[in-house]
C-alpha cells in the first residue's frame, strides 16, 4: 500500500488535467491532487507556502510549453528555493514534446527525476507514485 502523496499537476490542458486526476485518484484515493495552469500560478503558490512543508507537493508533474511562465522558467525560478528544503520534490516533465534538446535539458535540474511523453498510461502513473 503506498502512503498518501500531495500532487502537483501543472499543465494547461484541461483534458490532461482532468485525466491524471482521475487516473492518480482511482491508484490512490489518499492522494491530493491540485491543479495548476501555468507555471506562474505554482511558483506563486509556493513562494506563498514553502515555509508550510504540509503544503509543498511531494511530486509535481510539470508541462514544459504553457502560456505566461513555462515549464522552464518556472524550474528556473524554483530550483533555488526548493533545494533547501527538508522535504524532497520530485518533478516529472510531461509533455508532448519528444525533442531530443528538452529531454537533455530536463536533465540538467536536480530535482527533476524524469521526462515522460503524453500520453501517459496507467502504468507510468503507478510507477511514478510508487517511487
Amino acid at each position: 500500500m503506498m502512503s498518501a502523496r500531495f500532487i502537483f499537476v501543472v499543465d494547461d490542458d484541461q483534458i490532461y488535467q482532468f485525466t491524471a486526476n482521475k487516473v492518480i485518484t482511482s491508484i490512490s484515493p489518499d492522494h491530493t491532487v491540485k491543479i495548476f495552469n501555468d507555471g506562474k500560478e505554482v511558483y506563486d503558490y509556493l513562494t506563498e507556502h514553502i515555509a508550510e512543508e504540509n503544503n509543498i507537493p511531494d511530486i509535481i508533474l510539470l508541462d514544459i510549453n504553457m502560456p505566461e511562465m513555462d515549464g522552464w522558467s518556472f524550474l528556473d525560478a524554483i530550483v533555488p528555493k526548493l533545494v533547501n528544503l527538508h522535504k524532497q520534490v520530485a518533478v516529472y516533465i510531461v509533455s508532448s514534446s519528444i525533442d531530443h534538446r528538452d529531454i537533455a535539458k530536463s536533465k540538467t535540474y536536480p530535482i527533476v527525476r524524469d521526462y515522460l511523453v503524453k500520453p501517459l498510461k496507467k502504468e507510468v502513473y503507478l510507477r511514478l507514485l510508487q517511487e
